[in-house]
């Protein structure tokens, strides 16, 4: 019996156990069903260093009173700063408002919706009943920076490679797409160095947030294959000593939309040189003089002969002479009628005047232009500027000339130039004088308007018949250019009266709109108006007969440029009127240009289609067309233009009389090559014609071979064949006077031979004086080398003018005030030949791991003879440190160990010498300096926002008595920024700007 009484309470408490178990999910419902829960604010806002509040109401709608727990879930490494209260009760038809308060972790990734979710506890069973959801938005923060190890670079061992990296690093709350573009400079080839790929287009990198990456990337120069001959100058290439090829690194950001945001950009500077350099060709100061002798059609009776003789000597004072010397003969003998003079020109230039004399022109852009043999000289006194001319054509020789003389004023201000201009002439031809005065000014409006105008009066007086006869006109031009914003505009015109001395009888007019409506699209209209019409009297005062001519030409077009090409789209109508023959064009045309990555290849094309009206003449308008193409690939060149129907005026003017249509094709090819390196060349040349008028062909064939010495001397020797054939229409009695097709043809061989060669005429002056710089380690300090001191290679010298003012008595016109470089070959050795006399500094710098050896100091040299200068390096000490952060209590960031590599850290001594290295992940670095007294800082602005440099700069004194020395940097973590939020008794927020601490 007391066993079925045990089993028979048991089974009784298990079943009310269950029904307890049943009850409590049936009350759960019926509470939660009563209770209302929610966030005031369903979704917030938030910067990542605010504190984020929200409050959470609770109605309770039941009978009873509701004691509840309330349990927080929200991402790890939150913290509620609410006080905790155990249990929550609210009454019968009450209401309760709970402030829930989170401070972040403080490295939450931005453009991120985080879910905290509130849930009610019941006290009863300890189960949940009701719950509410809260979103925090966390603003995206962009916070990004890139940089570069080096921003120049020299090709060391005498080789054509070289290395750089990139840094990039995301300092913001979110994942940043960046776009990483390298455009090497023509010369050179840019290859990712872990993929060994050449670099051809943009990068892609998504970058996490608090994250970096190092790009690295290998630069190649282009081998330079002399076979891709350009033309006989091309032998100088393998002379070239110094040369910069600019990289240029972009970094852009890459929005949702796929635009460009933020954009950081750098141009590297990879240098090529060469250890030795000459800067002039003679030890001594010379005047260069160049001979050329041509003779061209040779074993002929009527042989030219040409002799020039030329040069440019670079003075001391920044002074400049000029020469030239050119005779002509006729014939393969000297007498008098084959001799046709010469002509000469020297010309003397300073910063303040200059003067020139033998075959010269006058000042140009006044309509006149006097030309012939005289002299010009030109004075500056300050802001003014005053010229004189006496010029004598066509020679000084004794006979009918034209003499004038001239003197010409110009007044420059910060933005405008007042021009005054007078010239008298007596023309022994026509038997006159005339007399012409200009006046006008420029103005310019900050770059972006420029102004020009010009005025002019002349009178002319003729000797016969008596009384004399006197002409007046005036004249004048006036252009501008400018833009505002995306418009451009662009204005030309120039006038003058049928007597006018200057633009005789002229008046033109054109201008010019473009506006861009963005990078790819570009509009612009053009319109031109000429019309001539000048008069001339002959000696006696009688006009003579003039060629007249005007014309309009209006031009529209869309340009349009891509990555891969361009191309524009024109529209044009001209009238134009030669004379008494008029017609009008009517056309459309197309262009098309290809881009190209390399300077050695270009392709153009273009198509232009009319219709031609004659308004004199009944004919119907008639259609032409023109297209015209060009290629060049290295030295080969062709051009090729193709002509369907008339085109040129006098063609058209043939058309309307004898209605034969007629087409033509011109082309012409070239190509040049070595035959022996830097020694013979060939330059073969091919040029053919073909018009179907007459059936008229023409063919060029010319080859032309190019020798050049070690010496300096060039020889070169040409054949051109030429054959011309054509179909002749004649009328003879036999064929009853019917035209009858004749064939005809010509052909004919052209030689020519040409000489030349430099020289340096030795002027009393100046001598030059070579520098030869050797660096080595000195292991005993007695600035000597000795047998055991190891010379050292690869190390960049420069040599510059210690005073700008010593440029001025410099002959070195290629020489480089920021300094010429240099790098020492195997033997530590670098060789500056032939450089002027003065005051010069050398300083040097390891270009590889100098190990600690580091240059004394900058060398000052008195160049008055050949020298050779020794520059020791001594061994330094070596400084390491490392960046400790001090932690702030007042906050909860998790991130205890937080990164600082890639800082830079400078070591600046006393003289301006400037040392630095980079931090490694962990904050620590070590770099060389030579002993003395240092500033050591660091790179504040490398540093994470959330930590602040104790002592940005540290002075410490590195004697050398020890050969390592530490020195560290503290860095304390920034308290953090809280944004308190009030609410009122109904849960609204109080907006209070004072609310934050």
């Amino acid at each position: 019996m007391k066993s079925k009484s045990k089993i028979v309470f048991s089974v009784a408490v298990i079943a009310s156990i269950l029904l307890c178990f049943v009850l409590s999910f049936l009350v759960t419902p019926v509470i939660a069903g009563k209770t209302e829960v929610e966030f005031m604010k369903r979704q917030t806002t938030q910067q990542a260093n605010e504190l984020a509040s929200n409050m959470l109401r609770v109605v309770n709608g039941g009978e009873k009173t509701l004691k509840f727990q309330l349990q927080l879930n929200h991402p790890e490494g939150w913290k509620n700063i609410n006080t905790n209260v155990d249990l929550y009760e609210v009454a019968a038809g009450d209401s309760l408002f709970i402030p829930v308060k989170l401070i972040f972790k403080g490295n939450e990734e931005g453009d991120v919706s985080y879910m905290v979710v509130a849930t009610l506890i019941s006290e009863s069973n300890q189960l949940q009943f009701a719950s509410a959801s809260w979103y925090v938005l966390i603003d995206r923060k962009s916070d990004w920076s890139a940089s570069s190890n080096k921003i120049e670079s020299f090709f060391i061992n005498n080789s054509d490679t070289s290395t750089f990296s990139l840094n990039l690093r995301n300092t913001g709350n979110s994942p940043e797409l960046l776009s990483v573009k390298i455009t090497p400079h023509f010369g050179l080839l840019a290859f990712d160095l872990n993929t060994l790929k050449e670099v051809t287009t943009p990068l892609s990198i998504a970058l996490p947030p608090g994250r970096d990456t190092v790009l690295n990337y290998m630069v190649k120069l282009k081998a330079v294959d002399n076979k891709y001959y350009q033309n006989q100058n091309s032998r100088y290439q393998g002379t070239i000593t110094s040369e910069k090829y600019p990289l240029r690194v972009a970094v852009s950001s890459v929005t949702k939309n796929n635009t460009s945001g933020k954009v950081w950009k750098a141009t590297i500077n990879f240098q090529k040189t060469a250890s030795e350099r000459k800067y002039n060709d003679y030890s001594s100061q010379v005047l260069p003089l160049t001979a050329e002798l041509r003779l061209d059609n040779v074993f002929e009776n009527s042989t030219i002969m040409n002799l020039n003789l030329y040069g440019d000597a670079k003075l001391s004072r920044a002074r400049n002479l000029s020469y030239r010397f050119q005779s002509f003969f006729t014939d393969q003998f000297y007498n008098q009628r084959s001799f046709r003079g010469n002509f000469h020109y020297l010309g003397y230039f300073t910063p303040r005047a200059s003067i020139e004399g033998g075959n010269i022109t006058g000042w140009g852009n006044f309509g006149q232009t006097p030309s012939g043999e005289g002299v010009k000289g030109e004075y500056s006194l300050g802001i003014n500027k005053i010229g004189l001319l006496y010029v004598q054509g066509p020679t000084l020789s004794p006979g009918p000339t034209i003499k004038g003389i001239g003197a010409r004023h110009v007044l420059s201000l910060k933005k405008l130039s007042l021009v005054n201009y007078l010239q008298k002439t007596n023309n022994e031809f026509t038997k006159s004088n005339s007399l012409l005065y200009i006046g006008g000014f420029d103005f310019k409006v900050r770059y972006q308007h420029i102004f020009s105008l010009r005025g002019g009066l002349s009178t002319e007086s003729y000797q016969l018949p008596s009384p004399q006869i006197k002409k007046k006109g005036v004249g004048g031009d006036f252009s501008y250019s400018g833009n505002v914003k995306a418009i451009s505009f662009r204005l030309s015109s120039t006038y003058g009266s049928k007597y006018y001395t200057g633009y005789r009888g002229i008046f033109n007019l054109n201008y010019g709109v473009s506006y861009r409506i963005n990078p790819k699209f570009n509009f612009s209209f053009t319109n031109a108006f000429y019309n001539q019409n000048p008069i001339f009297l002959d000696q006696f005062g009688n006009e003579i007969g003039s060629f007249k001519s005007k014309s309009s030409r209006y031009d529209l077009a869309l340009n349009v440029s891509e990555k891969t090409s361009s191309y524009t789209i024109r529209a044009a109508y001209y009238d134009d009127d030669f004379s008494t023959f008029r017609y009008l064009t009517r056309g459309i045309g197309f262009d098309y240009r290809p881009s190209t990555k390399t300077s050695q290849v270009r392709f153009y094309s273009s198509v232009f289609g009319s219709y031609i009206k004659l308004p004199g003449y009944d004919i119907e308008d008639y259609f032409t067309a023109q297209v015209r193409t060009s290629f060049r690939f290295h030295s080969f060149t062709a051009n090729l233009r193709y002509n369907y129907g008339p085109f040129q005026a006098y063609e058209h003017l043939r058309f309307a009389n004898d209605k034969e249509n007629r087409q033509s094709i011109f082309a012409n090819l070239f190509y040049g090559f070595w035959i022996l390196e830097n020694r013979v060349s060939l330059e073969p040349s091919f040029n053919f014609s073909y018009e179907t008028l007459n059936k008229r062909s023409r063919l060029s064939v010319r080859p032309q071979l190019y020798y050049f010495s070690k010496g300096g001397f060039e020889f070169n020797a040409y054949a051109d064949f030429l054959l011309n054939s054509q179909q002749l229409y004649r009328s003879t009695e036999t064929t009853n006077f019917q035209n009858t097709e004749q064939r005809t043809s010509e052909q004919n061989l052209i030689m020519g031979v040409g000489f030349k060669k430099q020289f340096g005429v030795p002027v009393p002056g100046k001598r030059f004086h070579s520098v030869q710089v050797n660096i080595f380690k000195d292991l005993n300090g007695n600035l000597i080398q000795d047998k055991n001191e190891e010379s050292m290679e690869n190390v960049l010298v420069t040599i510059k003018l210690a005073t700008p003012d010593s440029s001025r008595d410099s002959d070195v016109g290629s020489f480089n005030q920021m300094g010429e470089n240099l790098i020492t070959d195997a033997n530590g050795r670098v060789s500056f030949k032939n450089l002027a006399l003065g005051i010069y500094t050398i300083s040097s710098k390891p270009l590889t791991e100098n190990s600690g050896w580091f240059p004394g100091k900058v060398n000052e040299l008195v160049l008055n003879k050949t020298k050779e200068v020794s520059v020791p390096f001594t061994q330094g000490v070596r400084l390491m440190g490392s960046l400790i952060v001090n932690h702030s209590t007042s906050t909860i960031i998790r991130n205890k160990t937080p990164e600082f590599s890639r800082i830079r850290v400078t070591a600046s001594d006393s003289i301006g010498r400037v040392y630095s290295g980079l931090t490694g992940s962990d904050g620590r670095f070590e770099l060389y300096v030579p002993a003395g007294d240092y500033r050591i800082s660091i790179n504040e602005k490398a540093i994470d926002d959330n930590y602040k440099v104790v002592q940005s700069m540290i002075a410490v004194s590195l004697s050398g008595f020890s050969g390592t020395y530490n020195v560290s940097f503290q860095l304390n973590e920034k308290e953090r920024k809280v944004k308190i939020k009030k609410f009122n008794k109904d849960g609204t927020e109080i907006d209070n700007p004072e609310n934050e601490k």
